[in-house]
């Protein structure tokens, strides 16, 4: 049976169900870079009742692991196949936890799950447009509230309103089509007086052969609903792997765009599965032609080291990291604000047991990582694109001695329309457990933040553990952007007396 498992990545949202006053939580114990899943070697993953091997330590708790909020199942006992995810917010809960949109690839139904109870809130059977039976693979969720989720392989994209989701439709490609992941970008258009907000629908291309890529669609964002299914197509294309002479069959998987001024680009992840070959993140302006297909050469493609990459998304700080199911690893490349690819591949491996065989479990097949992605697996396009105003918070943990970590200032970056703001407030402990009643400064308006002085100061500082919260608000259909952000620290045990 399909299921979606919803996992806090914050540690003040996670439950201490066992009542021993820690959060037992899955982590990286000794510092290796990689969190042990069979510490006792007997090819099974760990649980709480795990005893080690002496000298290991428990890192994974599995379906014991107390940030592990809920599970819900969905559809049919037996046959049902879960394929698309995609998060939007609630119209009734402007801030909080997101709810997530579940899709049933064989059925193309879809399922809104509430991102606190868990409670399935509403079900949608997508219909058939002429002809054509919705099998969603893949979903996006925009700024309009509009789903968009295309048949796998083919040139449907169907879509339809979250908050009268009887207003369906399906727009086809008009410069062919074999789709597969899914996302969303920022692009505008400047109209008498106004600026409007059109966000496009970028897919990657499956269909593999010479010069796959991935496809663009462009609503028509001021005539309705209706005007949903009246856009222009353009496709971008990949035909040559720098290292080598000649074309390569490669396939487009997951892409996610990201928010750069004056030039945004998207990030898409070629497999290189077809021919057995290296993977690659592929860069592509969102501003293509329209009606046109537009290739790009090797400075545009970057290589991994690893095979069968499926996703590519961007991070807070608008580096891009690619998911490798082949290579059971991912990779991070740094990204200068124009674009220009820095630094990398560095290849963090995910396989913590390397010199095991693949089929090393009792299932005997696929025993290893293999992580499988397509859509915004770094939440990116649902922070800048989907529901770009609200309040964003992060944690960070400084990397000094217990107690010695002195936080001097938050910076960021940020787009910020007339009539519209980004506020920073921040609150601090010792420990993780104080943090979540631990005090807020008062709101900082502008960046830098100095955290040393008011609307400060941040105490107590030093200290351990900081918390940012960022508010963003707007009083037009302008929203501000949040594009990156950086927490300053230095331990207080290195400053002179």
């Amino acid at each position: 049976q399909a299921s979606v498992t919803k996992i806090a990545n914050n540690l003040e949202d996670c439950i201490d169900r066992n009542g021993n006053t820690i959060i037992d939580t899955s982590s990286d114990v000794n510092g290796d870079g990689i969190i042990t899943t069979d510490c006792n070697d007997d090819n099974l993953p760990d649980d709480i009742t795990t005893t080690c091997t002496p000298g290991k330590d428990l890192e994974f708790y599995g379906l014991d692991d107390e940030c592990i909020l809920f599970t819900v199942n969905l559809g049919p006992p037996s046959g049902g196949t879960g394929r698309p995810l995609a998060l939007g917010p609630d119209p009734n809960r402007p801030t909080g936890p997101s709810d997530a949109w579940a899709g049933m690839y064989n059925t193309g139904e879809f399922f809104r799950i509430d991102g606190v109870s868990g409670l399935v809130e509403d079900h949608v059977q997508v219909q058939p447009q002429s002809g054509v039976n919705c099998n969603p693979y893949g979903a996006a969720v925009d700024f309009y509230g509009i789903l968009w989720a295309p048949n796998v392989n083919t040139p449907y994209l169907f879509y339809f309103d979250t908050n009268d989701t009887n207003q369906q439709g399906m727009v086809t490609s008009t410069i062919g089509g074999g789709f597969y992941g899914i996302a969303i970008d920022g692009y505008s258009e400047t109209i008498p007086d106004d600026e409007l907000l059109i966000q496009q629908v970028w897919l990657g291309d499956y269909s593999g052969g010479q010069g796959a890529g991935a496809y663009r669609y462009r609503p028509v964002r001021d005539q309705g609903f209706w005007g949903l299914g009246q856009g222009t197509w353009a496709k971008a294309v990949f035909d040559k792997d720098p290292n080598t002479s000649g074309l390569e069959i490669r396939q487009g998987r997951g892409l996610g765009a990201d928010n750069r001024s004056p030039t945004s680009f998207v990030w898409l992840a070629l497999d290189g599965l077809a021919a057995g070959g290296e993977g690659h993140v592929a860069r592509i302006p969102i501003d293509i032609p329209d009606a046109t297909t537009s290739t790009f050469g090797p400075g545009d493609m970057f290589a991994s080291t690893q095979q069968g990459m499926t996703g590519a998304g961007v991070a807070a700080d608008l580096d891009v990291w690619g998911v490798n199911q082949s290579s059971s690893s991912v990779v991070h490349y740094g990204v200068d604000a124009a674009g220009n690819v820095t630094s990398g591949p560095d290849v963090i491996p995910l396989d913590d047991k390397p010199n095991s065989p693949e089929g090393f479990c009792p299932a005997g097949t696929s025993c290893k990582p293999h992580p499988y992605t397509y859509s915004d697996f770094t939440g990116f396009g649902l922070r800048n694109f989907t529901n770009p105003q609200g309040y964003y918070a992060w944690v960070e943990t400084g990397n000094c001695p217990d107690g010695q970590t002195l936080y001097l200032k938050v910076e960021w970056d940020a787009e910020t329309p007339p009539d519209t703001s980004i506020t920073m407030m921040a609150r601090s402990s010792d420990n993780l457990a104080a943090l979540q009643t631990a005090i807020w400064t008062d709101k900082y308006l502008t960046s830098p933040a100095d955290l040393l002085i008011p609307p400060g100061p941040l105490t107590p500082n030093p200290t351990n553990h900081i918390e940012v919260l960022f508010e963003l608000t707007t009083q037009t259909d302008e929203s501000p952007k949040l594009k990156s952000f950086n927490i300053v620290y230095q331990c207080s045990s290195s400053i002179p007396s």
